[in-house]
């Protein structure tokens, strides 16, 4: 645990104690999702340098993993190569991030192609069309995709690393429900877990059966941590 702060005594020196190890694990699509419902667009990379910064003020963080599923290039290309620029940009501000990914599967998937020759065919105009476009993206019925893969890659990497590498905590950045089964495997190798979440679409029960939990402020500026209570400094008496 976290060491609390005591006065020293007889002259002898407050130091520092070795902050606890962590390993991060950031569920990127939920955390994605989370922010632009919280404040409608997305972090950049030096928001999420930031907020690394922050958690690095309790914890001794070893490696920032952060899980994103690839978007298809031949269906998303503009999108596609936003990722790819993004997660670049990461890697470069964020030396401790590594970036884990999986294809995004998709169920469904509507051509733009198809969409303009049938606007076509009831006598849209070339701006109605162009619209038309826009209206289906925009609410996402384009594309309907899964991302359950990513989140086993998650799940799976954070158990073993658990085990081969002992860390004192592991942090999950996520409200997603589905990594319950993996907090209580990581629970068993004696190893920690912090819940670090948002405010709306943070599952109750991923929360509960963490070690610990923290909300994230999300709504403006450079993300903020509420620690519930955890010291910002761990010292002891020599």
């Amino acid at each position: 645990m976290f060491a609390r702060l005591r006065s020293g005594n007889r002259g002898f020196p407050l130091i520092i104690v070795a902050k606890p190890s962590a390993l991060v694990f950031v569920d990127g699509s939920n955390f994605y999702y989370a922010v632009k419902k919280a404040r409608g667009y997305a972090l950049t990379e030096d928001e999420f340098s930031a907020f690394f910064s922050e958690i690095e003020r309790l914890f001794d963080v070893k490696e920032i993993r952060f899980y994103d599923a690839v978007k298809d290039r031949a269906i998303e290309p503009d999108n596609y190569a936003k990722q790819q620029r993004f997660h670049a940009r990461l890697q470069n501000k964020c030396k401790k991030v590594a970036v884990y990914c999986r294809p995004l599967q998709y169920v469904e998937t509507v051509a733009k192609e198809k969409v303009l020759a049938a606007a076509g065919e009831m006598n849209f105009c070339d701006a109605c069309k162009a619209s038309l476009w826009s209206l289906l993206y925009n609410l996402g019925l384009v594309t309907r995709s899964k991302e359950k893969g990513i989140d086993v890659l998650l799940a799976t990497d954070a158990i073993d690393l658990a085990q081969t590498r002992t860390p004192g905590w592991i942090i999950i950045v996520s409200g997603d429900a589905d990594f319950v089964p993996a907090v209580k495997l990581i629970h068993r190798h004696n190893v920690k877990t912090l819940n670090l979440h948002g405010w709306k679409g943070s599952s109750n029960e991923l929360r509960s059966v963490c070690t610990r939990h923290a909300l994230i402020g999300l709504e403006t500026g450079v993300p903020t941590i509420d620690w519930y209570g955890l010291p910002s400094l761990a010292v002891y008496q020599q």
